[in-house]
């Protein structure tokens, strides 16, 4: 099993909602990708402007296969 914790930081405005708006597709196309554990997106409560998004993979090859599909790309 793989866990990755992937951080990014988005400014208020038209940056912070495009950037939600992606991290939330992301996570709702890739829930279904095969070998996929869990994928969330959450919203730091220290700093309204950091995000992480937490994926679990059943293994390198599932890891993979996602990174190479179009919305993660």
């Amino acid at each position: 099993m793989i866990r990755l914790n992937c951080f990014f930081q988005a400014t208020d405005g038209d940056q912070y909602k495009d950037a939600l708006r992606a991290a939330v597709a992301l996570t709702e196309k890739s829930r279904s990708h095969a070998g996929c554990i869990a994928y969330d997106v959450f919203q730091s409560a220290t700093r309204s402007d950091v995000f992480m998004i937490c994926e679990t993979w059943a293994d390198q090859a599932s890891l993979d296969a996602h990174a190479a599909t179009p919305e993660f790309v």
